[in-house]
């Protein structure tokens, strides 16, 4: 007797439905073992200070338009205006998604020097709202998105 075609079409549904109940485990577990893990959100206050003042600068910086041109900027501009210039091609470009877009994809290092340039000492101790005692304004302090954050937590107890 040969196979139904109903008999196949049901074991393909249940070999289907069997990899996608698999898949829905390892994404629940994705998320609760990396993205929800107390490790990766240990900094989160430390980087939500930082994300907010730097989105506003590089709006701010956005604003006049001059990234059209990436002739003569630095690295870091030029990788901005790039960016930038790239996502307005699609149709439903909206800037703030942009900037958010770009901030997202940065490496921990980057952002930090990002965060060192456009913002500065100074505006840490505004987001604390306390002043940064000068020893601990040292090189080994800002290597590392890690060695900022512990820095902070001693700096702003």
């Amino acid at each position: 007797m040969q196979p139904q075609l109903g008999d196949s079409l049901q074991s393909m549904a249940i070999w289907v439905g069997s990899k996608i109940k698999a898949l829905m485990k390892l994404k629940d577990w994705n998320y609760k073992t990396i993205y929800e893990s107390d490790m990766a959100n240990k900094n989160y206050e430390k980087v939500d200070k930082l994300f907010k003042p730097l989105y506003n600068k590089y709006l701010e910086k956005l604003q006049t338009r001059e990234y059209k041109t990436t002739e003569g900027k630095d690295v870091s501009e030029r990788n901005l205006y790039e960016f930038i210039n790239k996502m307005e091609e699609y149709s439903d470009f909206n800037l703030k998604r942009a900037v958010i877009d770009y901030i997202a994809g940065q490496t921990d290092k980057f952002f930090l020097n990002e965060c060192k340039k456009y913002l500065g000492l100074e505006n840490v101790e505004k987001l604390y709202k306390k002043p940064l005692k000068s020893k601990f304004i040292i090189n080994e302090n800002f290597e590392s998105f890690e060695s900022i954050c512990k820095m902070l937590d001693e700096a702003m107890q």
